[in-house]
């Protein structure tokens, strides 16, 4: 039994050794076949040589380059967040101030609606306030610039100031020269006071033009008149006396009518005087008064105009 073991390890040992041999010998026989080429291998696969080492300190470097890169793309990253964040942040402030500035806009319109209602409320106790003093009375009224008033009478109060009635005839009193007193108690206006002197420089150059205008026509029939006015000494038949009367009898009633057209004008310049206190006080007046007016005014231009007509036919049959 030893003996058979003793054999079948020596065989196992000696074909080992034969195995080494034989892998030796091909691995002399292979070195002397490509002993030229194996540099070439080497380098080819970045082993050994110069070259090689070469190529591994670039690699070295590069790796070195992408770690520098990395850190920097790090710090890039925590920027751009850091930036990202910041804007997030003025976004919200933009949104923030836009919803303030809404605000603000809304408060300012709140605002306004307010002052115009207090304005008009303020327009309406001027105008009652103004309109309860008319007829008041005081025995003595003296002015900031000292000028003194007996027996006064308050006949109206508007944006330009008080006209009173006094002892010794009538006067307005601009508001700038009145009592601190009476200024506080009609709450004077300075834009209100130039609007109504405006409207009535406006209203009493229509009025100086309606007064051209009837001057005028007047001098002009007068005119006509003395023109067709008989020679002193003329004796007229009774025709053309009949006719002459005629005539004074319709130059008359022109006149009237002149005089009334004239006095119509006035209370149309009075009616649009209340009217315009009216709209600057914020208050209403009614218009039906100053239609009618007008309705007449036509009316009468109408006859005034057929009357001179007849005046003219009359004059040409003397």
């Amino acid at each position: 039994m030893s003996k058979s073991s003793s054999s079948s390890s020596g065989v196992g040992i000696l074909g080992l050794l034969l195995a080494a041999i034989v892998v030796i010998g091909f691995g002399g026989l292979f070195v002397m076949v490509f002993a030229d080429d194996f540099p070439a291998l080497t380098s080819q696969f970045g082993v050994g040589g110069k070259d090689g080492k070469s190529e591994i300190d670039q690699l070295n470097e590069q790796l070195a380059s992408n770690k520098d890169k990395l850190a920097r793309s790090a710090e890039i990253t925590a920027s751009a967040d850091a930036l990202i964040e910041q804007n997030r942040a003025n976004a919200e402030r933009r949104d923030s101030i836009q919803q303030l500035q809404d605000q603000v806009s809304e408060l300012k319109s709140v605002l306004a609606s307010k002052d115009e209602e207090f304005e008009k409320y303020k327009n309406s106790y001027r105008s009652y306030i103004r309109g309860a003093a008319v007829g008041e009375k005081m025995p003595v009224l003296v002015t900031v610039s000292g000028e003194t008033f007996k027996n006064v009478e308050i006949r109206e109060v508007n944006s330009v100031g008080m006209q009173i009635r006094h002892a010794t005839g009538i006067k307005r009193i601009p508001y700038e020269d009145l009592p601190d007193k009476l200024r506080d108690r009609f709450q004077f206006d300075e834009e209100q006071k130039q609007e109504l002197l405006k409207k009535e420089r406006e209203l009493q150059l229509r009025h100086e033009a309606a007064v051209a205008a009837a001057k005028e026509a007047r001098e002009q029939a007068q005119s006509q008149q003395a023109e067709a006015a008989p020679n002193a000494g003329q004796i007229l038949s009774p025709d053309d006396q009949k006719q002459a009367l005629e005539v004074s009898r319709l130059r008359r009633q022109a006149e009237q009518l002149s005089r009334e057209i004239k006095e119509i004008d006035t209370k149309i310049r009075d009616e649009l005087g209340k009217a315009e206190v009216a709209h600057i006080h914020g208050t209403t007046h009614s218009t039906a008064n100053n239609d009618k007016l007008k309705t007449m005014k036509e009316l009468k231009l109408r006859q005034l105009e057929k009357v001179r007509d007849m005046i003219k036919e009359a004059e040409r049959n003397m």
